[in-house]
């Protein structure tokens, strides 16, 4: 995950990880915001 993605997408990152269909979410301080 990083900042040239947008907000929507980084959402669904997030839901993709913690609903274990992504098992590994790499980030940079972007995933602080």
């Amino acid at each position: 995950m990083h900042g040239d993605r947008t907000q929507q997408q980084r959402h669904q990152a997030v839901q993709d990880f913690t609903s274990g269909n992504c098992p590994i979410l790499v980030a940079t301080s972007v995933a602080a915001r």
